[in-house]
């Protein structure tokens, strides 16, 4: 079993009254079992004041998280400036951490470093993992971090997100461990123990998208120079999709890419523009592959989070994790609090959760033979209870 913890404080600058407002709730003297792990969301702005650093310095474990635009919990306050720590603590349930080197020069040799030293301190193996990444480029990172810890752990399921600190576009990106901000590292968490993870995920559908398909000509990694033997903004322009050559909302349109490998088609959507006029997406898009354009609209958006509301009401769990793609916080408009707000009156307060959007979801999906198979997603809402 394991109880969950949970604080929040709106004090960005004054970092004796936050401390105090955590340490107030959480009641550690009181709540505390013999194995412990913290996870952290804020704004960016906690990192740079160093409400975060002394935080992490007075909890007596490791905690681990990310900076995010928005995020909120069962406590039920709904702020845009906010900070929430969430505190897992058992008995019965272990918990190893890992961080990993700069993988900006290379990413297989740190990620397995990283994780075969939390796996070590561990006495069997995990049941699931915690995974955060840092966002340093415009490759398609979640995608090959993914790939890498899936190989290295033979499969052990991952859940969790890419930062999503972002204005008009992804600013400054950090993973937090013990304190400490990074850009341009992983964070791992392995759980074991005597439970079961839950997982969800809700993408958008295909249904959204339009009928006309297009195939990939001209690519390299996630970078697609021409569709349908076009130049990929000459096409996109005669889907409606660019105006006087830039691309425009595309953070909120889903592209439905399939690499025709056997794998169902999967949504990514446009990192960015390059100067040759060729577009990024947050996966790799090998030549061959079908492209379908969708929308995403709040209806969608709001039907969803009611729909995981009602259905976490129905699990007996200790804890939910929710993280919801950014992209479908960009697609409120300026009723940017409906889906928080919306989860917040569904669970009723009466699940222990945390909500934080993303710019990049690792779940795993149910497959057709009952396994679960390690997904990255993008505008996605994903869960996961235990």
């Amino acid at each position: 079993m394991i109880k969950t913890l949970l604080a929040n404080t709106v004090e960005v600058d004054d970092i004796d009254i936050a401390l105090q407002d955590i340490l107030t709730q959480l009641n550690l003297g009181k709540n505390l079992r013999k194995n412990s792990l913290g996870i952290i969301h804020c704004r960016d702005d906690f990192i740079e004041s160093g409400v975060v650093r002394a935080i992490c310095d007075r909890l007596p474990f490791p905690v681990l998280g990310m900076n995010t635009i928005l995020n909120s919990s069962s406590l039920g306050l709904l702020d845009n400036t906010l900070l929430t720590v969430s505190v897992l603590t058992s008995d019965s349930v272990n918990f190893a951490v890992g961080l990993s080197d700069p993988l900006t020069e290379g990413r297989a040799t740190p990620l397995s470093k990283m994780y075969v030293e939390a796996e070590n301190l561990l006495p069997r193996r995990p049941v699931f993992m915690f995974l955060y990444c840092g966002v340093y480029d415009y490759s398609a990172l979640g995608e090959h971090v993914l790939k890498h810890l899936d190989d290295f752990s033979d499969g052990v399921p991952v859940f969790g997100s890419l930062p999503a600190d972002y204005s008009v576009e992804l600013r400054s990106p950090k993973i937090i461990y013990n304190g400490i901000a990074y850009s341009d590292r992983a964070a791992v968490v392995l759980v074991e123990g005597r439970i079961t993870p839950v997982f969800s995920v809700r993408n958008v559908p295909l249904w959204r998208g339009i009928q006309r398909r297009a195939v990939v000509t001209s690519s390299s990694g996630n970078v697609i120079r021409e569709v349908n033997g076009l130049p990929v903004i000459e096409f996109l322009e005669s889907l409606g999709l660019c105006w006087y050559g830039q691309i425009t909302g595309h953070n909120i349109i889903p592209i439905f890419v399939d690499r025709n490998d056997g794998n169902p088609p999967v949504v990514r959507v446009v990192h960015s523009q390059t100067r040759d006029d060729h577009i990024l997406l947050t996966g790799d898009v090998p030549e061959g592959s079908t492209l379908g354009f969708g929308a995403l609209d709040e209806r969608e958006v709001i039907s969803a989070v009611a729909s995981l509301g009602v259905s976490m009401k129905k699990l007996y769990s200790d804890v939910f994790f929710v993280y919801s793609c950014i992209s479908r916080n960009l697609a409120l408009g300026l009723d940017y609090m409906a889906e928080m707000e919306r989860f917040n009156t569904v669970a009723e307060r009466k699940l222990p959760y945390v909500f934080s959007y993303s710019s990049g979801e690792f779940c795993p999906t149910l497959e057709a033979d009952g396994s679960l198979v390690n997904r990255y997603h993008n505008m996605s809402l994903t869960s996961l209870a235990f």
